[in-house]
């Protein structure tokens, strides 16, 4: 058990110099309170989402509850390969064809990549994409694409980042410029949301059938399809000073 604490408090003072508690609240919140209540002591789990230097946090938390993690970072989920190197000094292990193969009590996925991995007590898959994997699948599955942390985080931080991305990519005045977003679901919502505060005119091409404006008809359909003819009924739909508009 100490060595467990000692892990998560050298993964907490190598994130120090990056980020401040309050830009990662709710795990840094998890971190102190999992400290004490230590949920999943002895429990191993396996972590398969995309792995980057923000992904640490959620580690942090992890470790302090005392799991024994062990992480999958492999060419179908996007990682960063100077990050996964420093994944041992936190005491954290690489998955491996043979580790894979003993199972886990938990299994973290992303895409369903490790739908077929052993798991004891269940999976939590954090995109929708990879929900069709886990059909018949007989373990309990949670769906984190599905909770409303998900809708926050998907939407406005998202978004959020989107913005601040281009900006600094050099992209700094939005104002009257016309973005177009392929996709009305939590992502793109979220960048319309944050390209609207910045003033820019903004068009969101999705399944018209999805979109609630659509479905009470206050606003009619364009009859094209923007994403190779993938759905009947396709709708340019366009935000600007509260308004909706369809171009046909």
């Amino acid at each position: 058990m100490n060595k467990d604490r000692d892990f998560s408090a050298r993964l907490l003072e190598y994130l120090q110099p990056f980020y401040a508690p309050n830009e990662f609240p709710a795990l840094h919140g998890q971190y102190l309170t999992w400290q004490k209540t230590r949920p999943f002591a002895g429990c191993h789990i396996l972590e398969g989402t995309p792995l980057f230097r923000n992904t640490l946090t959620k580690y942090l938390a992890l470790l302090a509850g005392g799991a024994s993690l062990t992480v999958s970072a492999n060419l179908a989920i996007p990682y960063d390969p100077a990050i996964a190197e420093l994944l041992p000094q936190f005491g954290i292990k690489r998955a491996n064809s043979s580790n894979l193969q003993q199972g886990y009590d938990i299994v973290m996925d992303c895409a369903g990549i490790h739908a077929k991995v052993p798991s004891r007590c269940g999976y939590v898959e954090l995109t929708r994409s990879g929900l069709e994997r886990y059909q018949g699948n007989p373990a309990p599955v949670f769906l984190a694409d599905e909770g409303q942390c998900k809708i926050i985080e998907t939407s406005l931080v998202t978004g959020e980042g989107f913005l601040r991305a281009m900006q600094k990519l050099g992209h700094q005045d939005w104002k009257n410029k016309t973005i177009v977003i392929f996709g009305a679901g939590k992502v793109g919502c979220g960048i319309a949301f944050y390209c609207r505060k910045a003033d820019a005119n903004v068009y969101l091409v999705d399944d018209s059938t999805k979109i609630p404006a659509i479905r009470h008809r206050t606003a009619r359909l364009a009859k094209f399809s923007a994403t190779g003819n993938r759905f009947g009924k396709c709708l340019l739909h366009r935000h600007r000073h509260g308004d909706r508009r369809c171009i046909k």
